[in-house]
């Protein structure tokens, strides 16, 4: 008798420890226009178009933790090309310890590049943080309504910036003829 409670008790406390993860829908945009995010470009040759699967530039979303620090959930979305351009591949991402309303943000950068913050030369864009609240089984996951648009745009090289510190610095010493 003891082991069958124990067994219950083991199975009670494993399905309480997967009830408190939950589910979001992690799109932009939706067909029955509960989210409307489009990404586009800010600068660059592509300034005002939407950003596409040519790009090479994906999305992923972060959970913002207790501490104020932002936590990486994965996986990446990849971006639609044509009419779908400016919309990220729609992925399920599992978000842990769910709750209502929680808060999240979205980076979007370059897959060539190690991560947000290693982007020099590359196109860059984070969303303002907004929130969601994950489904919780036996619900359907969450959508992500408070997101709002935004834009990427590209960060110069640093050769680019000290030139322009140099010309800045050269027009101010100018000597007055």
């Amino acid at each position: 008798m003891k082991k069958i409670l124990v067994a219950l008790a083991a199975v009670m406390i494993s399905l309480a420890a997967q009830a408190a993860d939950g589910n979001l829908n992690f799109i932009n945009v939706s067909s029955a226009g509960a989210v409307n995010a489009r990404v586009s470009y800010f600068d660059g040759p592509k300034a005002g178009q939407n950003v596409d699967t040519a790009s090479g530039l994906v999305a992923q979303l972060f959970l913002k933790g207790a501490g104020g620090s932002f936590t990486a959930l994965t996986p990446v979305a990849g971006f639609k090309t044509g009419t779908g351009a400016g919309v990220w591949d729609l992925k399920s991402i599992i978000v842990p310890n769910a709750t209502a309303d929680m808060t999240f943000r979205v980076d979007v950068y370059n897959t060539g590049k190690t991560g947000y913050d290693d982007l020099t030369g590359a196109f860059h864009g984070r969303s303002a943080e907004f929130t969601a609240s994950p489904g919780i089984a036996p619900n359907g996951p969450g959508f992500m309504p408070n997101l709002k648009a935004f834009q990427v745009t590209q960060i110069p090289e640093p050769a680019t910036i000290a030139l322009a510190v140099l010309g800045g610095a050269a027009l101010l010493f100018r000597r007055k003829k």
